[in-house]
């Protein structure tokens, strides 16, 4: 088990109680280290500035008991922000509709990144309404959920 799994698996009970749960958590190691938690509400209402001070002082007590980690690092709580990363096949689901913009494994047509609405979810696929390079016009991209990198909401202003 990798230390990201081990804190994982100390965290999701403790945070799961409390109405949370982890929506990406990293371990950062360069310069100072760092433990970076993403927090998502259980009933998917906003993260407050409220619900981060409440969850780093439950994480804070958790890994102060079990001691997973032997040097010293900064821990950060914080929502998804309005530029949330989508992270899992669940949240493809969940902000159907919203544009988004993301980058591939590997190259499609000559490019990684793309932009576009999400259209649907089928099958461990997602259908995203994107402009055509050549043409300008709208068209329908079937991605599979492995091989998209990154992808993330992209606020409407």
């Amino acid at each position: 088990m990798t230390k990201i799994e081990h804190l994982h698996t100390i965290l999701k009970e403790p945070l799961a109680t409390k109405g949370y749960e982890i929506l990406q958590l990293r371990y950062l190691t360069k310069g100072r280290s760092t433990l970076e938690i993403l927090l998502e509400r259980l009933d998917e209402q906003a993260v407050t500035i409220d619900d981060c001070a409440k969850a780093s002082r439950l994480i804070s007590a958790t890994l102060d008991v079990e001691d997973p980690i032997a040097e010293s690092y900064v821990l950060e709580v914080s929502s998804p922000g309005l530029d949330r990363p989508l992270i899992r096949l669940r949240d493809y689901e969940r902000f159907k509709g919203a544009l988004v913009k993301g980058e591939l494994h590997h190259p499609l047509k000559g490019t990684r990144r793309f932009k576009g609405h999400i259209q649907s979810v089928e099958e461990g696929h997602i259908v995203f309404c994107v402009e055509g390079a050549s043409t300008g016009e709208k068209e329908l991209l079937r991605l599979g959920f492995e091989e998209i990198c990154h992808c993330k909401l992209l606020p409407l202003l």
